[in-house]
């Protein structure tokens, strides 16, 4: 369907979706309670594993701890856990099936307390694709030759957080298609 409106106009439309008689195919999914309930027990199990490497917050704000707790979980609802990505995990952007150093420095303590050799992955693919040419990553490796003015920074970031969290200074030498992530990051300044 399409509905075209001149700017400043108005207009009520009513859409009804209607089962016909006689169609073979259900209008519902007859599993759906039992993959609503798998759905949840997924969710509450990875919550969990979050939480016992994480810090607890317990402050007389309930509805801060329920931030607190939800700014995890939108963490872990931007991993993805997939064979067939470039990274396993997979930090997306959101919606996006791209991974950027940006949006995981804005998790990237958290990241190095819950799954720091995933992160470590991540950095090591972010200055791989050479920061300065290229920001995005997708999922299945591509790296269009789109840079952002904050890749650079917020790989450093990322990389400063992994080693303020874990300890591991090894990082800095490690291989990349650009040299070591240091020399990365010197001939990127």
């Amino acid at each position: 369907w399409v509905l075209r409106l001149p700017a400043g106009e108005a207009k009520t439309i009513r859409i009804s979706v209607r089962f016909a008689p006689g169609l073979s195919a259900q209008p519902y999914d007859p599993q759906i309670r039992d993959r609503i309930e798998a759905a949840d027990r997924s969710v509450c199990k990875r919550l969990a594993d979050a939480f016992s490497n994480l810090p607890s917050v317990h402050t007389d704000l309930p509805l801060f701890d329920l931030y607190y707790k939800r700014s995890i979980l939108t963490v872990l609802e931007s991993t993805w856990r997939r064979e067939d990505y470039v990274l396993n995990p997979f930090y997306s952007c959101g919606t996006w099936m791209s991974t950027l150093a940006w949006d995981t420095s804005f998790s990237s303590k958290m990241l190095a307390l819950t799954e720091p050799e995933g992160l470590r992955q991540a950095i090591r693919t972010y200055v791989g694709s050479d920061v300065l040419r290229s920001s995005y990553i997708n999922y299945l490796g591509n790296n269009p030759p789109h840079a952002y003015l904050q890749t650079l920074f917020a790989a450093i970031k990322t990389v400063d957080d992994y080693i303020l969290i874990t300890g591991d200074r090894g990082i800095l030498s490690e291989t990349v298609p650009t040299g070591t992530i240091l020399k990365s990051f010197q001939k990127a300044y």
